[in-house]
Parts: structure tokens; sequence; C-alpha cells
């Protein structure tokens, strides 16, 4: 199978949210990427919820498992080629499930804000540990190893999206997190692209 085509996957998933991010957050009358969650724009009751749902997470959930898939065909000769593909393949399907999880209006306590909820820790949580597993698994790699640093920096800054103070504005300091997620998704997939290229 053409891993690159996986690759691409995995490049087109941080471009297709930023893209989707600007032009359903421009379509949404009071909304500001500053101050509002990226959920708000698919929760009950949002203009545009059911096309920011099927593009916003779940086709973008969709090209992250994808690239897993790349991810998984490249590194089965590596140590940790099961646990790094696995947890972005992980990390993919709960971005996917923000899609028919979708809050409800105000995150108003729910069954399904609750699922939408477990859909961000299923989501968020296995990026944590792959960017720091990552670079443990891949040191023995000449290749991958030239991004463990790049792979620490994002975990750090992730988990330091926690920590935010609460007088931050809300929308930007969950795209903190959520820039260190989908730039890692980005540069390794590129990093995967060209190693594949290498080859012919």
């Amino acid at each position: 199978m053409n891993v690159k085509r996986f690759a691409l996957c995995g490049m087109l998933a941080p471009i297709v949210f930023a893209l989707a991010l600007a032009i359903f957050s421009l379509m949404s009358p009071g909304y500001s990427n500053l101050t509002n969650a990226v959920s708000e724009l698919g929760m009950t009751g949002a203009p545009y919820a059911l096309a920011w749902n099927a593009i916003g997470f779940v086709l973008v959930g969709a090209l992250t498992i994808a690239y897993a898939w790349g991810l998984r065909l490249d590194m089965r000769r590596v140590s940790g080629s099961t646990i790094v593909p696995l947890l972005v393949a992980i990390s993919g399907l709960g971005f996917a499930g923000l899609g028919p999880f979708y809050a409800e209006a105000g995150f108003q306590p729910s069954l399904r804000t609750t699922l939408h909820f477990v859909m961000v820790s299923v989501n968020f949580l296995p990026f944590i540990l792959v960017a720091f597993i990552f670079p443990a698994k891949m040191k023995g790699n000449d290749y991958w190893k030239k991004w463990a640093l790049f792979s620490v920096v994002m975990g750090i800054l992730a988990v330091a999206s926690f920590f935010i103070p609460k007088t931050f504005p809300l929308g930007l300091s969950q795209r903190i997190g959520m820039g260190a997620n989908f730039l890692w998704l980005f540069v390794t997939s590129l990093a995967l692209f060209r190693k594949q290229s290498e080859k012919f």
C-alpha cells in the first residue's frame, strides 16, 4: 500500500480543520475564536452544527486515523511500531467522536454533553502520551529520532495548556493545546511523506 497517501491524510487533517474553523467561525454570528470553544460550533442549536460536526470533527478524525495506519506500515519493524500508531489512531477516533457526540447548548449537563467530554479525553490524552512515547521509542531510529525534541516540546505545550489561568480567554487557551496536537500531526506526517519519497 502507498504509505505516502496515508502521510498526505495526516498533512491534510490540520489543514482541513484550520480552514473549516476559519470558515464556520466567520459564518456563525457572535462566535469568537478568542473566547468560544471549538465545540460550540457543533453543539445543539449552532447554525451549521451538522456540517461542522461532519467536516470539522468526523472528517478530520478519519484523516488522522488513516495517517496512523501509514505510520503502522512504516514502523512495523521499529521498536514501538504498535504503540505509536495505536495512540495516534485512538486520538483520531476521539476527535471523530466529537461529531456524533456533540454537546448540548451552553454545555448543559446531559448524557450527550458527558459523552462529548469523554471524546475530548479520548482525543487529547493519547496525543499527550504519544508526544512523549514517540521520542523514547524512536531513539534508536536514525530517521525518526530527529523529531524527538520537537515531539517533547509539543507534549509540554499540550500539558501546559491545562494550567493556563482561567483569566486567560478560553478559546485562545484551548487552541494552544489543539495547536500543539495539530502541529505534531502535520510535522510527523510530512516527515513520513519525505521518508517515503527518499526511497524512490
